[in-house]
């Protein structure tokens, strides 16, 4: 759950700052985070990151639990990246868009 979490307060911070630091009608108060991913390609680049990193870890001798676990988180990441990928494609860039 808490790459789930992190995920999207990376993508809703990097549709924030594409949008200008609004985020559209009806919208809560969120602030633009400096120090996070500024873009929908940096968020992808993260994500791949971490997705080498696991798959990397997957191949080595692990036990069957921790394994179940991996392949778990490799699938949930594998989602992020496609999700991430079509919102850059589409061209979403407010947090209200969808």
């Amino acid at each position: 759950i808490a790459a789930q979490i992190r995920w999207t307060q990376h993508v809703e911070n990097a549709l924030l700052v594409a949008s200008g630091g609004g985020m559209g009608e009806g919208a809560t108060v969120a602030t633009i985070d400096e120090d996070g991913p500024q873009t929908l390609a940096e968020v992808n680049s993260n994500v791949d990151e971490v997705l080498t990193s696991l798959a990397d870890t997957v191949l080595q001798y692990q036990p069957p639990i921790l394994r179940k676990k991996l392949e778990d988180m490799i699938t949930e990441m594998v989602h992020q990246r496609d999700v991430t990928r079509e919102l850059d494609t589409k061209g979403v860039g407010t947090t209200s868009a969808f």
